[in-house]
């Protein structure tokens, strides 16, 4: 089934991909609407980041949006092994069935939340630096702007 892109929403990603794939974890990265991750248990949003606070827009102004997606996905990855690698010895889809064993499902999406945010602060940054240069942006460096977000 061919699907527009411009109609696609986290209900079309439930409704469609994940009844098929139900352990699948969807990350949908909107552009200046932020992203989202999509799994059959929850949905979580984070904004773009100027939204929870305005001094981020006016202290970094958007110069390029050249690769903020590609920059979103890598920190998503780096963020989520970091936050979940110390939990448990055992891979990724193990944790996760472990943790909701063990009734805490908030706790996963509070540290999806966190992963989440951290991605799109990264995505910010990299929208703030001129031209399509490839350079490494520094995980305690996001994580000090997303404490200013809040």
């Amino acid at each position: 089934m061919k699907v527009d892109e411009k109609s696609i929403n986290e209900q079309l990603i439930k409704d469609q991909l994940l009844k098929t794939y139900p352990s699948l974890k969807v990350l949908y990265k909107q552009g200046a609407r932020g992203s989202s991750l999509v799994t059959k248990d929850f949905t979580i949003h984070s904004d773009n980041v100027s939204k929870y606070n305005a001094k981020i827009a006016e202290e970094w102004k958007i110069l390029n949006t050249v690769g903020a997606g590609d920059c979103l996905t890598g920190a998503f990855a780096a963020a989520l092994y970091e936050k979940f690698s110390n939990l448990f010895l055992c891979i990724w889809k193990k944790l996760i069935h472990c943790l909701v064993a063990q009734g805490a499902p908030e706790n996963v999406e509070k540290a999806y939340r966190e992963v989440l945010l951290r991605a799109n602060t990264a995505a910010y940054i990299s929208c703030t630096r001129e031209g399509n240069k490839i350079f490494m942006i520094l995980m305690f460096k996001i994580n000090n702007r997303c404490y200013e977000i809040y």
